[in-house]
């Protein structure tokens, strides 16, 4: 039977409907491919671009305005320096100090702030949060998906952003206490060291507002009460202590929590910069390097709390050391008023010179020497100490001076992994776990010798001066 031709006809544009349908629907599907596809590039141009720049900023932050000022410039040249569009054009963050697309704040959550009103309260502005959206390249427009727009309504355009913010993730601070000897002295209320003394060594188990035998430790991790017991244990610190590092929150926390006790396995941590590697410590040297130079500063035990330590002279006048001269005292501590009282010495000046000191370019006393004696204006650059020396400066002192690690880790040796950045706090006055105290400032110190050491373990170093912490090392990282 013969189907009429107008019935043909019909099926013709019936279909011809569908197809047309149809090719719009491939071109959409397509357009999803494709202008995805190209709005995913974008996106990760975009981002690679915020990453970069927040990472390069960070690094300039240093609690001052200057470092706002210079963190901006730099995330916004090297934004900037990151092209899009496959290479073909640059992101180009606009220069507007005002906007939000470069912002800093106390935390890797904010709150945040833009640059100029960040220049005014610099000091806590450790992370940066670069953000594009806004920027011209952020809107992307379409290909395919415009070409739907006849028949469905097509986009034209859409947007997409790359956001990155960044900061310090570990800090270079030993997670060890040091008390205020004087709170008064300490800033931001006092100028000073908190009582220390450039260049004088202290028995830290000596200098506590408990008594002899106390150290305190500090949670690496965290300053929430309610994390620290899972976070506070030995083992757990343990590679913290050998590396010489604490997280970031902790670095900055104006109160921290401390743990006191005298713990083997912690003081053996220390000794890895002395090339010691015990099985008690855990440390692994190519996380936890030795010193360059392992040489201790040793002196007579049973005379540490003397007015004279045996076997030593006066660093200013050669002569031996007796009881009225400053400069040969070990720390001797008594507590009045809840205040810490000192008359510190024990080794002089293997780290800095001593404050206020006639010492000048004489010689350098040497334990046991036979009236041999070197011109400290010689060591490097005409200001180094016995510890900075580099081995064999001058035939025969490097045995006095100079120490290297074994053969087998000289080659991963680090510089100054002897010098400890310590957190000096009000220390509580009452022993336990997870203890509040509050950071007065943060300081360098050298670790004279070895702290695990039978028949004496304890923490022997000499105070180099404080240091913000902005100027303290650290390792940074994206933080989303």
């Amino acid at each position: 039977m013969n189907r009429p031709i107008g019935s043909f006809r019909q099926q013709r544009g019936q279909v011809a409907v569908i197809m047309a349908i149809v090719i719009v629907l491939l071109i959409m599907m397509i357009g999803l491919v494709v202008d995805l596809g190209y709005l995913y590039t974008r996106k990760t141009e975009l981002q690679n671009a915020a990453d970069a720049a927040a990472l390069a900023g960070a690094k300039e932050l240093n609690g001052t305005a200057a470092g706002i000022n210079n963190a901006y410039d730099m995330a916004r040249d090297l934004a900037n320096d990151n092209n899009v569009n496959f290479g073909g054009e640059p992101v180009e963050i606009p220069d507007e100090t005002t906007a939000a697309y470069i912002e800093f704040g106390p935390t890797p959550d904010g709150p945040w702030t833009n640059a100029a009103d960040s220049q005014s309260v610099p000091g806590d502005k450790r992370f940066i949060k670069v953000d594009t959206r806004g920027i011209a390249l952020s809107t992307v427009q379409t290909w395919f998906m415009r070409v739907a727009q006849w028949g469905f309504g097509g986009i034209e355009s859409t947007t997409t952003f790359g956001r990155a913010v960044a900061g310090p993730n570990i800090v270079d601070i030993v997670p060890i206490a040091a008390c205020a000897l004087d709170p008064d002295d300490c800033p931001p209320s006092g100028t000073g060291n908190c009582g220390y003394r450039k260049g004088q060594s202290y028995k830290l188990s000596e200098i506590n507002p408990i008594g002899p035998g106390t150290l305190y430790w500090i949670n690496p991790v965290t300053t929430n009460a309610g994390e620290c017991s899972g976070t506070g244990s030995t083992d757990y610190t343990l590679p913290f202590i050998c590396q010489g590092t604490v997280a970031a929150n902790v670095a900055a926390a104006s109160e921290v929590l401390t743990n006191t006790g005298v713990s083997v396995p912690q003081l053996a941590a220390l000794d890895s910069r002395f090339d010691d590697y015990s099985s008690q410590a855990k440390c692994d040297p190519a996380t936890a390097p030795p010193d360059k130079n392992i040489k201790e500063y040793l002196y007579d035990e049973a005379n540490w709390m003397s007015p004279a330590p045996v076997g030593y002279t006066s660093p200013i006048d050669g002569a031996p050391c007796d009881e009225n001269q400053d400069e040969c005292q070990a720390a001797r501590v008594s507590i009045s008023g809840g205040k810490i009282l000192t008359d510190s010495g024990g080794v002089v000046w293997s780290f800095v010179r001593p404050e206020n000191s006639p010492i000048t370019n004489g010689p350098w006393p040497i334990t046991g020497d036979t009236g041999r004696s070197v011109v400290a204006g010689n060591y490097p650059g005409g200001t180094g100490t016995p510890y900075s020396q580099i081995p064999n400066p001058y035939p025969g002192t490097e045995t006095a001076f100079f120490k290297p690690p074994s053969v087998e880790h000289q080659g991963i040796a680090e510089s100054e992994r002897r010098v400890l950045t310590l957190m000096i706090v009000n220390c509580p006055t009452a022993g336990g776990s997870c203890r509040p105290a509050t950071v007065r400032t943060r300081a360098r110190f050298l670790l004279q010798r070895k702290a695990d050491v039978p028949g004496d373990k304890d923490i022997y170093l000499e105070f180099g001066g404080t240091v913000s912490v902005s100027g303290i090392t650290a390792i940074y990282k994206l933080y989303r």
